[in-house]
């Protein structure tokens, strides 16, 4: 489900309604303090009234709390005696969504009624909230609350200041979603009983009573006005619309103005108000079946009727705030963090506007998803920033069996192998109990001793005690020092900076394949033979350990019996920022600001699964050639979001143009996927006397505006030039 429109009225600087198309990459251009972040702050403004029925409130939770003065400086020039009117439209897409319809199939044949569930059989939705001040409370609350499905109006909702209640005022009985699926024949049973036929349904059309009044004098009428210029006549016993109007309506005893409703098709037909309890004006309780004040004799018919009204007043609120809750929004300043940073232990919506669940979303986010990342930082056909991940899982060697159970070190050897858990690497865990395994002499414990405490130093070390230490033991200490160096080298392949990679695991290949050749290791060829397939043939696993897949070397250390993936926990995996250029891992206050504000959009662009990611300005601190490739950023990752992005950059917008025009002619850079120019939508906000004006740029198929920029924008270049 993805937002694809938002119609703002009263609100802040917008005084007259002004619409905001979405498309899966939304650009907000405009002067500075015109109200693009006007836009951002409805989205979520809307969010905490769902969420919390706050419609007075001081901060906005989903911005870090940012202030913004309650209703009073919301309302267009802070006129409390004007209501604020916001609507938002959504595509539900494939997605099912909220639902509360689940009586109606089991209890069909039963109640005679046949009604399916509204809200599942609905492609696009639209709320809209009319939102106004009470001077008695001095709160504001939602004086009307209006329903479309399919772009056709389906229910009101009302609601008086201070009222613990809330009426539902109208509901549209012709709408397609509300007509029961035996409509036929309830039709054809009102003909045979001889009742009143609404005209409606004898395809009568409206005109034919509104403007003739001989012919309505014909018949008792009461008269609706509807405005200043327009009558409505109606006949008192015109009948019902469908058995679900007569469920509702048939108590009905006077078609009283109180109790009527103007259909869209101009027809007027019998309408209850019916009551419904509210978690605020009239806004009702989300996520539970609407309480109502209708009474219906049968229970069964009753507990139908109730699921298909919340589907039709409760559900599609339920949706909207299920995006909005997985929307986000990035701040115009992040927070760029350094060595003293402590991760999140858990993310909240509101901790994106700064940037920072950006960097504990990295500790926590999928293995796939940090190689997006890092390929999106680094590679040269997307922002090619000179920096990536690397990630570090960290090992150590456990022992799970007595000491006094082994008779020799390939036994030894063997377990330990097999029982390695990843955590930090200690071998002062095994050092007593190894030795206290072996069957030489103390010479060759002492021996043994001091070439495992050089296992913790450097290479060269360990490498010129090895030697020493052969020279004068045997080979059966031989043998230990060896295995135990693959294994050593092997484990620690996770720490060896990406450029030393190939190099370690051919090494490991050529020693593997001396000790398979000596008999001295025969007893353990079963061991060296697989490790020796997977590094030498498995070319899969291969690549992935030389482009540090740190997953893939859990997984292939398991498959060898070297490791147990079941204790692998979160506080032994660690990331870092790799700089390419100089070889070296770094802190994010030190990739310079621009790589460092952008990363919060990089990280939201790959690992969000739904919803809407806003951000203010981009291409802040950014190189031009980086703001244009922002724009790949945004079109190749829209499979799961839509982006709402309020930016200066003409950069970013040439890269989109561009990516227009390319796959019209067919063009694109391999991989890429198609980009049209349905998929792109530029809103210019312009300040008037009459508040904000939204404007859409409309551009064609090559990548060409066909609409003018207003005055002044984008002119720059030329004014610089002339």
């Amino acid at each position: 489900m993805k937002i694809t429109k938002i119609s703002l009225t009263n609100f802040r600087a917008f005084k007259q309604t002004q619409t905001i198309e979405f498309a899966p990459v939304t650009l907000l251009f405009g002067p500075n303090s015109v109200g693009k972040s006007t836009v951002l702050k409805a989205l979520f403004y809307v969010q905490q009234i769902l969420s919390k029925g706050q419609c007075n409130p001081i901060y906005l939770d989903a911005l870090n709390k940012k202030y913004i003065g309650g209703f009073e400086n919301l309302v267009h020039k802070r006129d409390l005696d004007t209501n604020i009117t916001l609507k938002i439209e959504y595509d539900k897409g494939d997605a099912i969504g909220s639902s509360y319809v689940h009586l109606a199939d089991l209890l069909g044949d039963v109640i005679d009624l046949q009604m399916s569930s509204p809200i599942i059989d609905a492609s696009k939705v639209a709320i809209e909230f009319e939102i106004s001040w009470s001077k008695f409370e001095k709160d504001a609350y939602i004086k009307t609350y209006k329903i479309w499905f399919d772009e056709s109006l389906i229910a009101e909702v009302s609601s008086t200041s201070g009222s613990k209640q809330a009426f539902i005022t109208a509901l549209n009985y012709t709408h397609p979603l509300l007509i029961p699926h035996n409509q036929t024949e309830w039709f054809q049973a009102i003909k045979e009983s001889g009742k009143e036929i609404h005209p409606f349904l004898d395809g009568i059309e409206a005109n034919e009573y509104h403007n003739d009044k001989d012919k309505a004098s014909e018949i008792e009428f009461d008269e609706l006005y509807l405005d200043e210029n327009t009558s409505i006549y109606t006949y008192a016993e015109w009948g019902f619309l469908s058995q679900f109007h007569e469920i509702l309506n048939e108590d009905a005893d006077e078609l009283l103005s109180d109790n009527m409703m103007v259909l869209e098709n101009g027809f007027v037909a019998t309408h209850q108000p019916i009551g419904i309890e509210i978690q605020q004006g009239a806004l009702p309780k989300l996520g539970q079946k609407l309480k109502t004040t209708l009474e219906l004799n049968e229970q069964k018919l009753a507990e139908v009727i109730n699921e298909i009204l919340s589907d039709v007043i409760v559900a599609p609120l339920d949706n909207l705030l299920s995006i909005l809750n997985q929307s986000l929004c990035i701040g115009p300043i992040r927070k760029i963090i350094d060595a003293n940073y402590q991760p999140l232990s858990y993310i909240e919506q509101s901790d994106w506007y700064d940037g920072s669940a950006a960097w504990s979303n990295l500790i926590k986010t999928d293995i796939n998803d940090l190689i997006k990342i890092s390929a999106w930082m680094k590679d040269e056909d997307k922002l090619n920033l000179g920096y990536g991940i690397n990630v570090k899982v960290k090992s150590t060697f456990c022992i799970y069996k007595n000491a006094n159970s082994f008779t020799n070190i390939r036994d030894m050897f063997r377990e330990l192998t097999k029982k390695i858990e990843s955590g930090a690497t200690d071998f002062n865990l095994v050092f007593d109990l190894i030795l206290d395994t072996l069957k030489g002499s103390e010479t060759q414990k002492s021996q043994i001793y001091q070439l495992l405490k050089f296992t913790k130093q450097d290479t060269e070390d360990f490498n010129k005690n090895v030697n020493t230490i052969s020279a004068a033991g045997s080979d059966f200490v031989e043998a230990f020092i060896h295995l135990l160096e693959i294994v050593k080298e092997f484990v620690n392949i996770n720490n060896i900076a990406i450029t030393e990679r190939h190099k370690t695991v051919n090494d490991l290949i050529i020693r593997t394949n001396r000790l398979m050749n000596n008999p001295t290791y025969k007893n353990d060829t079963h061991i060296l033979n697989k490790l020796k397939r997977y590094l030498e043939s498995n070319l899969e696993i291969k690549d992935k350990l030389l482009n540090n897949h740190e997953i893939e070397v859990q997984n292939l250390m398991k498959d060898l019996g070297l490791i147990n993936s079941d204790y692998i926990r979160e506080d032994q995996v660690s990331y870092s920022i790799y700089d390419y250029e100089n070889d070296i891992a770094v802190l994010p206050n030190e990739i310079g600001t621009g790589v460092s504000q952008l990363m919060p959009l990089i990280v939201a662009a790959i690992t969000q699964k739904g919803g809407l990611i806003a951000c203010e300005q981009p291409e802040l601190h950014l190189h031009p050639r980086i703001q244009v490739a922002i724009g790949d950023l945004l079109i190749q990752n829209t499979d799961h979001v839509n982006y709402l992005i309020e930016t200066h950059s003409e950069h970013l917008i040439l890269r989109l143009l561009k990516r227009v025009r390319q796959n019209t002619d067919n063009e694109l850079p391999q991989g890429f996927k198609a980009f049209t120019k349905n998929e792109i939508a530029i809103n210019y906000l312009e300040p008037s006397t009459n508040g904000v004006k939204a404007k859409k740029i409309r551009i064609d198929e090559d990548g060409e505006f066909k609409d003018r920029w207003p005055q002044g924008f984008f002119s720059e270049r030329k004014d610089e030039l002339m």
